[in-house]
């Protein structure tokens, strides 16, 4: 397998390297302020994709995609929804990354059976679902990639949580499948309609190993009392299927279950247990214990932590929560929607707000996140994170009501050239209660481009903002020229950075 090393492209002068490596640090504090507003972002690094490959240089001729291989963004719910056929393997929006011959792209070499896959999450999101399928025996390598070409490999339920910055899954390659073969990786994002898309381009060869099982994974306590402890995870597969796990608390082996469920009983107040899980499948063979999750029994009298009097705890900046966990906070109860620590409820997203001050539950969740994916001379593609409780939106324009949307995602349309327009949103629940208005959101329309020839489908490009963080592709306005920015870029001015390559 080819070595496989990180390119930076970064630019040679000394001036050059200082401003890049400002940019930096500058775009990682914005990510970290800005943490539970952004956009999720992440690719397959190992093995590694066709769009990290790019990135390292490896793949040669792959467009945009090289600066940002976590960009890969289309509709969800795959194969349903989600690129169109051909389109696929470049997330239906780049288009070098289509392109698929058998000598097109390099591989990595891949043995059957048991693989770890590892995402490299540049901003996590709250998670659906995490999908893998694989090319069919007799898939054309020559043809663009189809769904009907694909069959799924293996698939994990997230049920909303919210992923680590690394996030592996382990899963077994299939014995019948050698040589040069696709596996398409789906990201399926819970609070928004959206998924990232991830192919690998893997030569396979047979390890002669016998397939044993996959480690269990996303071990998590579904509920607890003061004596018990139930607990999750998602099912191991293996060829000879799966006959049993192993349950084991503190390192002693504590029960077995035929099911991916167990209820650990006879157990103390208040008292902190290590768990982890082995799958047996039907020869025998055990797989690697699971990582250990840790549980605390609820006090005497507090089944789960809390009782119908809202006689949770008081919320610590010092403990770890996982979702499902109930605090009090400032008179307010609140559930954590996946694990956190340090991040005080009522002032992050990862805290839903389910009663204040003995009021009873509340209305939906504002929205939050309002950008625009694409903007026309006449229209503005809207999406925003999804809010907790909400049935439907409002989308307000210059604060008159514009339209309703069941989903996050709205088109504005019928608006004019090189005009701009602030929107809003509103979440409304299944009762009719409504949340507040979203921040505003401003966005000029494109402008009208009468030279021809050279343009971008006959519009110009939004005039470049000091206060906006751009993304490798994106086009502006500066002075009467339009640049692309190479890589992510902010508050450098696009006649002066190398970062904007001037395209017009």
């Amino acid at each position: 397998m080819t070595t496989q090393y990180f390119n930076l492209r970064l630019p040679s002068k000394a001036k050059a390297l200082m401003v890049g490596f400002s940019t930096f640090i500058l775009g990682f504090l914005l990510l970290t302020v800005f943490a539970n507003s952004a956009s999720a972002h992440g690719y397959i690094e190992s093995p590694a994709s066709r769009a990290y490959m790019c990135k390292q240089g490896e793949n040669t001729n792959c467009g945009a995609i090289q600066y940002e291989p976590q960009s890969v963004e289309a509709i969800g719910n795959f194969p349903t929804t989600g690129p169109v056929d051909g389109e696929i393997t470049g997330g239906g929006i780049f288009k070098e990354l289509y392109e698929q011959k058998a000598d097109r792209w390099n591989k990595v070499t891949l043995q059957t059976g048991l693989n770890t896959f590892t995402w490299k999450l540049t901003a996590a999101h709250a998670t659906s679902e995490w999908k893998y399928y694989i090319t069919k025996a007799n898939w054309d390598p020559n043809k663009p990639l189809g769904r009907d070409d694909l069959e799924l490999l293996f698939s994990v339920d997230d049920n909303g949580a919210k992923p680590n910055p690394t996030t592996s899954h382990q899963f077994n390659i299939p014995a019948d499948r050698t040589g040069y073969h696709l596996i398409l990786g789906v990201w399926e994002i819970a609070d928004t309609p959206n998924a990232f898309y991830q192919v690998i381009d893997a030569n396979i060869v047979s390890s002669g190993a016998v397939q044993g099982p996959t480690v269990p994974a996303n071990v998590n306590a579904t509920s607890k009392t003061a004596t018990s402890v139930t607990l999750k995870w998602t099912a191991s597969t293996a060829p000879t299927g799966i006959a049993s796990y192993e349950i084991y608390r503190n390192g002693v082996l504590v029960g077995t279950s035929t099911t991916n469920t167990y209820v650990d009983q006879g157990l103390t107040a208040s008292t902190s247990y290590v768990y982890t899980v082995r799958a047996v499948d039907g020869a025998g063979d055990k797989s690697q214990a699971s990582p250990a999750v840790t549980v605390t029994t609820s006090t005497e009298g507090n089944s789960g932590g809390g009782d119908n009097n809202n006689n949770y705890p008081e919320w610590a900046s010092t403990k770890v929560y996982l979702g499902g966990a109930k605090v009090q906070y400032n008179g307010a109860t609140y559930e954590a929607k996946w694990w956190t620590q340090n991040e005080t409820p009522g002032k992050t997203q990862v805290w839903k707000l389910i009663s204040d001050a003995g009021q009873g539950p509340t209305g939906p969740s504002v929205p939050t996140g309002v950008h625009s994916m694409k903007t026309t001379s006449s229209s503005v593609s809207l999406m925003w994170t999804a809010s907790e409780g909400a049935a439907q939106y409002e989308i307000y324009l210059n604060n008159t009501l514009l339209g309703k949307s069941t989903s996050a995602v709205y088109e504005a349309t019928g608006l004019s050239t090189g005009t701009s327009y602030v929107f809003t949103v509103v979440a409304v629940d299944g009762a009719g209660i409504k949340s507040q208005a979203s921040s505003p959101f401003t966005v000029k329309t494109a402008t009208e481009d009468g030279a021809g020839g050279g343009g971008n489908e006959g519009s110009l490009y939004p005039e470049w903002d000091a206060k906006k963080a751009y993304v490798g592709g994106d086009k502006v306005q500066f002075d009467g020229a339009t640049y692309e920015a190479k890589w992510w870029t902010y508050n450098e001015l696009p006649n002066k950075a190398d970062v904007w390559k001037q395209i017009k």
